[in-house]
């Protein structure tokens, strides 16, 4: 989780804009660890944004919906899963 922040503080500072804030998490669906992970093991992140929509419930804020996956050092997809946030508009 520190990786992630630092990492979004350091696009922060490159774009010169000051990034929407993030709200709490609804949850996650789908989530499967797909082959083993053991200790040693160097895991690459990705999420991609798969749709969003505006709140109902929260004037002001949307809902991104995103994939997010690891693979291994060797390329191989060992952990997914479905995820939703809030998102400043």
């Amino acid at each position: 989780m520190r990786l992630m922040v630092d990492h979004r503080r350091r696009v922060q500072a490159l774009m010169g804009d000051a990034m929407p804030r993030l709200g709490s998490s609804p949850g996650f669906k789908a989530m499967k660890w797909l082959k083993p992970v053991f200790a040693g093991d160097t895991l690459t992140y990705t999420t991609t944004i798969a749709d969003k929509r505006v709140s109902q419930s929260r004037p002001g804020w949307g809902l991104a919906f995103h994939r997010n996956t690891a693979r291994n050092q060797k390329g191989e997809m060992v952990f997914m899963f479905d995820g939703c946030v809030f998102w400043e508009r």
